[in-house]
């Protein structure tokens, strides 16, 4: 936040200039124009923060996902749902189509969840075994379930437990855009009415 402040932008209701939901994007160039800044400076800066992790031989994959996914599923969910993709004898292609389709809404009651663009990859971490040796250890080790999604009107099943803190940051930030799209259809409604009045 300190670098968008810095630069001359804000952050309102978790998105940059009350609007972009990242601060970290390929594109957007409209939140890139100071001449006088380099690009590590920007508003937006397409320089991504890492944190650096040591493959062990207890990492069985890297999801790599857009908001699109993380704004419906948590870590834990997402590691879950790979399980229980290769438990069901599925190819890591087809758990990506299924987590798309886990996550796209059904109707439009879902305040705004499920209704971004999605994109993941699923990368295998072999650690030397066959990509068959690979999908066998997952399936021998996975006792997972998967709830429904958030997206979905579907009734959840009790979510995973919430004491990691990244599980938190990410319902927080589920939260958030619930309650922005809540202050959206809010000032629709009152627009609405003001148009009533003025005709």
């Amino acid at each position: 936040m300190e670098r968008i402040i810095k630069a001359g932008g804000f952050v309102e209701f978790g998105r940059v200039n009350g609007n972009l939901a990242l601060s970290r994007a390929i594109g957007d160039f409209e939140f890139k124009q100071s001449e006088n800044l380099s690009a590590e400076e920007q508003v937006v800066t397409c320089n991504p923060d890492l944190i650096e992790h040591e493959i062990t031989k207890d990492d069985e994959f890297i999801v790599l996902a857009c908001d699109g996914i993380w704004d419906c599923m948590t870590n834990q969910e997402v590691v879950d749902f790979v399980h229980k993709g290769i438990k069901l004898g599925k190819r890591l292609e087809e758990i990506c189509e299924d987590m798309m389709d886990h996550c796209v809404a059904d109707e439009q009651t879902t305040n705004g969840l499920g209704y971004d663009n999605m994109s993941v990859i699923i990368v295998g971490i072999l650690n030397g075994k066959s990509q068959q040796e690979w999908y066998n250890a997952i399936k021998k080790t996975s006792t997972v379930s998967v709830p429904n999604s958030p997206c979905s009107s579907t009734p959840s099943s009790p979510k995973v437990d919430r004491n990691n803190d990244l599980d938190k940051k990410e319902e927080g930030r589920k939260e958030e855009g619930r309650k922005e799209e809540g202050r959206k259809e809010e000032g629709r409604k009152e627009e609405g009415k003001e148009k009533e009045k003025s005709s």
